[in-house]
């Protein structure tokens, strides 16, 4: 019986180490090539030989606070990037309404890790006009963060 093995080409393995004291961490990247396979039933990783192609750190701050950003371009058409930093991981909801208050998208809902982090939101699909954009977060650590902020599509 002949054996079956998929090849990879390449895959990439992020590895993060975080300080409690500075609440900082350090993220190393490796790039492996020569895979044979995965073994799915015993979650190994089969290769004829481990060849690191690169090795990335890079000191990243866990933000202080939770912050919403105004979001950018404003005013926009048919995109723009709105921008969050959270001070712990989170159970996070980022919803945008019409000016009558009434849902028109759900962009994240969802855990997020501590961090910054961005979301492009597409408004193709709606009119000119003011929108809304809150973020609900509830942190691991119990904190609880609202904030919400206009922006302006102009078609």
């Amino acid at each position: 019986m002949k054996e079956s093995m998929t090849y990879f080409l390449r895959i990439y393995l992020e590895f993060y180490l975080i300080s409690p004291d500075s609440g900082s961490y350090v993220g190393a990247a490796v790039g492996v090539d020569n895979l044979k396979g995965i073994d799915d039933t015993l979650g190994v990783i089969i290769y004829d030989n481990f060849e690191p192609t690169g090795i990335i750190s890079e000191p990243r701050q866990i933000p202080s606070e939770f912050i919403l950003e105004q979001n950018y371009p404003n005013p926009f058409n048919p995109s723009t990037m709105i921008k969050f930093s959270l001070a712990a991981d989170s159970r996070v909801t980022l919803t945008v309404f019409d000016i009558l208050g009434q849902e028109v998208a759900n962009l994240i809902s969802g855990n997020l890790a501590a961090g910054s982090h961005e979301f492009n939101f597409d408004a193709s699909n709606l009119n000119s006009g003011v929108y809304f954009y809150r973020i609900n977060a509830a942190g691991v650590d119990g904190t609880n963060f609202t904030s919400v902020k206009k922006m302006i599509l102009t078609k």
